[in-house]
């Protein structure tokens, strides 16, 4: 996950971090906004190139991560504050992940990140 939040921060690519080009079938990236629910290796590679160009200066700060690993599966949850800037305007808040990695060539890949933001 930090590497994960590093790449975010420093604007590198993050397809890397999934498993895009692995056995596995299904990839799931869900964000925060309405509609942001990706399926399929092409849509997940899609919306996160969508990402490294639309959000820039990202500073996260993990504050309760969790994690659980079982053999080549791992599973995580975090609270996150996460500020930066969306197409040209700030924001910054609270954010909720999970999600799930699966190990392949001793290298960890999401297959499953869930990114929301809490309802008030």
């Amino acid at each position: 996950m930090r590497r994960y939040f590093a790449a975010l921060e420093a604007g590198t690519p993050l397809a890397p971090f999934f498993d895009l080009d692995g056995p596995r079938q299904l990839v799931v990236k869900i964000g925060t906004e309405a509609g942001e629910f990706d399926v399929g290796r092409a849509a997940v590679a899609a919306v996160l190139a969508e990402v490294s160009r639309e959000l820039q200066h990202n500073r996260l700060k993990s504050r309760r991560l969790c994690v659980q690993v079982s053999g080549d599966t791992a599973w995580f949850a975090d609270e996150v504050w996460w500020a930066g800037t969306a197409r040209g305007a700030p924001f910054a808040g609270c954010t909720r992940w999970s999600g799930v990695l699966r190990r392949r060539n001793a290298q960890w890949r999401f297959v499953l990140m869930h990114v929301s933001e809490p309802v008030e």
